[in-house]
């Protein structure tokens, strides 16, 4: 090949690479920042554009919680905190997820401490949720290395109490809090914490219908682990403010209790009214605030008394029930020994508050035309007690028998003159109160009458 010739086929070489330089550049270009872009061999180069990696950590603080019937447990703050551990902004959030009845039962609020201290109460901004499902609200433009913490509040309500409770008594459950990181371009990153919520001594209120309707409602309270031991009006004394102790059972008035239910048809709220003083009833001392007293009954009407005489009626295993006080959550404890100090109330996870109930039953016997109705306890010397009856349907009671002191247990009559029919009974106070009420009996054209309802 000739000088000119070599000359000629250089030249379209050199502009044939050049060429194909200047597309691979102005594709490049074309890109417009694009991650990567393929150079023809005769460059030599590879270009890659890095972006820092996107990672997100989670730490919880104080939100480990045990609740018990205290109601200083029903309230729960703690928090946690999302760190933004990348080396770009982003939008930072939380799940929280769990599982079980506990989970479902706890609710919960959230919200950033930016907002609101976690000491305050909830902003309006916090979201709502339980520990078995909740999303805490969304933070824009976490720059890297801050953090964002979120406040955590659980409160139960006396109300809803139940919906934690168990026939154990106690559960756990142990819900995740998903933290998550999102940047623009990149998938959401996420990090995750565990943490534990607890019950103990919270059972099941006793259902509709375990206290007895139509039949004599009085009992005596015992200590679940020495039955010989019961709830005491001290020294028989009927005055309001007496203390109430733990001391050895006897057939003695100051040692029955009416269990009479704050509300129709709600068994499982109730009011112990001693039967040796009427007008008062087993309540929290309102300066010890753990002591118990026989307090006057206050409101007038049930329904009205204060929280410190309600109480509310757990069924624990072993066919024992605990006492609840509506004022502050605490349970009725009993010792297992006879003390002349009072008793108290006390953490419901204790063994002296699982008790035992023995009802005291009103009972009737007939002869002829004589019945004697008969009760289990002994009235102290002042107490008088009437037995009255009336034909069903009337309004006005008549008294048949009056008793004072330890013989006004049995009460005897004769039914001779009574018209034919049903007839309803009652022993009330000397004030007129109904102690035994519901009860009935059949008098025939002859006078002899037979038992109906409300005795046993």
């Amino acid at each position: 090949m000739r000088g000119s010739q070599r000359r000629r086929v250089r030249q379209r070489r050199r502009a044939l690479l050049g060429f194909v330089a200047g597309v691979s550049a102005t594709a490049l270009l074309a890109g417009g920042g694009s991650a990567w872009a393929l150079w023809t061999a005769s460059t030599q180069g590879t270009s890659t554009a890095r972006t820092n990696a996107v990672t997100v950590a989670v730490a919880a603080h104080g939100l480990d919680a045990s609740y018990t019937n205290e109601h200083s447990t029903f309230v729960h703050t703690g928090s946690f905190t999302v760190t933004n551990t990348s080396g770009t902004s982003g939008t930072v959030g939380a799940t929280v997820s769990g599982g079980g009845s506990l989970a479902a039962g706890l609710p919960i609020r959230i919200w950033p401490a930016s907002t609101g201290p976690c000491t305050a109460p909830p902003p309006p901004g916090a979201t709502s949720g339980r520990w078995d499902s909740a999303a805490a609200p969304a933070v824009t433009g976490v720059a890297p290395a801050a953090a964002v913490t979120y406040c955590v509040r659980t409160e139960i309500s006396v109300d809803t109490r139940n919906a934690i409770s168990t026939p154990t008594g106690a559960m756990a459950t142990h819900p995740v809090i998903t933290a998550s990181l999102t940047t623009a371009g990149w998938s959401a990153k996420t990090a995750t914490v565990a943490v534990t919520q607890s019950t103990q001594g919270i059972y099941p209120l006793a259902g509709s219908g375990w206290l007895p309707h139509g039949v004599a409602r009085w009992f005596t309270v015992r200590a679940g682990a020495s039955p010989s031991v019961c709830l005491d009006v001290k020294g028989g004394r009927n005055d309001p403010g007496t203390p109430l102790l733990a001391f050895s059972c006897g057939p003695v008035s100051n040692q029955a209790f009416e269990l009479v239910p704050v509300a129709t048809g709600n068994d499982y709220l109730v009011t112990l009214r001693p039967a040796n003083a009427l007008q008062t009833r087993a309540a929290v001392d309102p300066v010890t605030q753990q002591q118990l007293t026989a307090a006057a009954a206050l409101g007038g009407a049930t329904g009205a008394e204060p929280a410190a005489q309600r109480w509310y009626v757990q069924r624990v295993p072993g066919n024992r029930w605990s006492f609840v006080s509506a004022l502050d959550g605490r349970c009725l404890t009993l010792p297992g020994t006879s003390t002349e100090d009072p008793t108290h109330t006390g953490p419901c996870t204790g063994s002296n508050v699982a008790l035992e109930l023995r009802r005291e039953p009103v009972t009737f016997a007939a002869s002829a035309q004589e019945v004697t109705v008969s009760w289990g306890i002994a009235p102290g010397n002042a107490v008088i007690f009437n037995l009255q009856t009336r034909p069903a349907g009337a309004h006005e009671w008549s008294n048949q028998v009056t008793n004072t002191g330890p013989g006004a247990r049995t009460f005897t009559f004769s039914t001779a003159g009574f018209s034919p029919g049903t007839h309803e009974l009652r022993i009330s106070d000397f004030g007129g109160g109904t102690i035994y009420g519901d009860m009935t009996m059949t008098v025939d054209g002859s006078g002899r009458a037979t038992a109906g309802s409300g005795f046993g």
